[in-house]
């Protein structure tokens, strides 16, 4: 027998599923079915498969668990409005949702209707559990992120039409204000980051933790020099240290000052990491420099959105492995970057390859590896930081007093690439019309 509370909180967890399932519908005041079917751009869903996909939910990880004799209105469904919940199964890929006639706009709502009549039978016929009230609320949650993604996939997708249509003329819905900037009084002390409490959260504020913070690449005036910074931030607030980036980019990155001091820190109970800012790692000297100094981790914040990406990332899996260390090479997106962040273990292998999306790499690592390929070699073969280690010569190339420099000195000075040979279309019409 249900008490007046669990009566209570099933009737609020009903109306509260009604009320946000209702509301995404209503973003559809307005829109034609053209409009809900048509995806702007890889990184954007259409409107139609938001809908679907968020029905697919309720039906895959609250339905067919919990409510017997439930019935999909169409298995297909399973795989196309999946999305990344790689363990369900097959997914439809996301580039291609625009491509996705059929089911139409009205199967997909038929499939939305379909749907919320046996979440309101699961309700009404079966004492909740607490699990169950909890993964409906997430459902809940889950659905309210996809009314935001509505939003903004409508935007883009309305910007690109040459009509400049509006969504909804009378907009903002809600009257805005501009909050008077200033900066939020806190005391100082140790604080924490995550999810503290009983109340509802997604899964990736948990464990409630402190973290040590790399801030990246950023401008920094110092001594009136500029220089491109990364500062390394502890889990009390401290900037333990700062990296300025040795090998600007020039000619194209102008007026930035070289830095001159490597960034080695250790973590207790951990291991040692370093940081190296973008083009630095270009040169292996530097790489070669922090890992003879013990570094086990590279942290490497890349900001570049230009067409040698590829060779970037080749730099990078070769650096993992000549100096059998952890590599963490994190790129910028949109205006900062072209993406396709990596993480490389100290034998050269791929331990995850992002795409051109925003993405969370949550990954553990193990640090007792690098220590073991250090000693033992690359994958049991070659021992190459020992090997450096016990070499024979010391290379004349960084004996600047002595070593013969002509050919360096002949590439001239860094600068922007100057055509400088004769324009080959001009020089062949020329040369045909003396034939002529």
């Amino acid at each position: 027998m249900q008490t007046e509370t669990s009566r209570k909180l099933l009737s609020d967890l009903t109306a509260r599923f009604s009320r946000v399932r209702a509301a995404t519908e209503r973003l559809l005041k307005g829109l034609s079915a053209e409009d809900c079917a048509i995806q702007s751009m890889p990184d954007a869903s259409p409107v139609k498969w938001h809908l679907a996909h968020t029905t697919w939910f309720f039906e895959t990880f609250v339905l067919a668990p919990n409510l017997r004799a439930y019935r999909p209105l169409d298995p297909a469904y399973r795989v196309l409005f999946n999305s990344y919940y790689n363990a369900v199964g097959e997914k439809h890929p996301r580039p291609e949702r625009g491509m996705l006639s059929r089911p139409g706009l009205g199967e997909v709502l038929s499939y939305r209707r379909h749907v919320d009549e046996a979440v309101h039978r699961l309700l009404a016929e079966t004492r909740v559990a607490p699990e169950l009230a909890q993964l409906i609320a997430l459902g809940n949650h889950h659905e309210q992120q996809h009314q935001e993604l509505i939003l903004t996939d409508l935007k883009h997708l309305l910007s690109r039409s040459a009509l400049r249509p509006a969504y909804q003329k009378p907009w903002p819905l809600t009257p805005i204000r501009a909050r008077v900037r200033g900066w939020i009084q806190r005391e100082a002390g140790l604080y924490e980051i995550g999810h503290a409490g009983n109340g509802f959260c997604f899964d990736n504020e948990r464990p409630r933790h402190r973290v040590w913070l790399v801030n990246g690449s950023m401008y920094e005036r110092k001594d009136g020099a500029i220089h491109n910074t990364t500062s390394v931030i502890n889990p009390q607030g401290e900037v333990i240290g700062r990296y300025r980036k040795m090998f600007p980019f020039t000619p194209m990155e102008q007026g930035v000052t070289p830095g001159n001091d490597f960034l080695v820190f250790d973590i207790d109970g951990v291991g040692r990491f370093a940081v190296l800012n973008c083009y630095d790692i270009w040169f292996p000297e530097t790489a070669r420099t922090v890992t003879a100094m013990g570094a086990e981790v590279i942290l490497h914040p890349v900001l570049t959105f230009t067409i040698d990406r590829d060779v970037d990332i080749a730099i990078a899996h070769a650096t993992a492995a000549m100096f059998q260390c952890f590599m963490f090479d994190v790129n910028g997106l949109g205006a900062g970057g072209n993406g396709q962040s990596c993480v490389i273990d100290p034998s050269g292998r791929f331990l995850h390859r992002a795409d051109t999306l925003e993405q969370f790499i949550p990954i553990e690592i193990d640090l007792e590896q690098v220590r073991r390929q250090r000693k033992n070699g690359l994958r049991g073969l070659g021992q190459m930081t020992k090997s450096f280690r016990d070499r024979p010569i010391d290379f004349p190339v960084y004996d600047r007093k002595n070593f013969d420099s002509s050919y360096l000195d002949s590439l001239g000075p860094v600068q922007a690439p100057q055509r400088d040979t004769p324009n080959l279309v001009t020089s062949w019409a020329k040369k045909n019309r003396k034939q002529g």
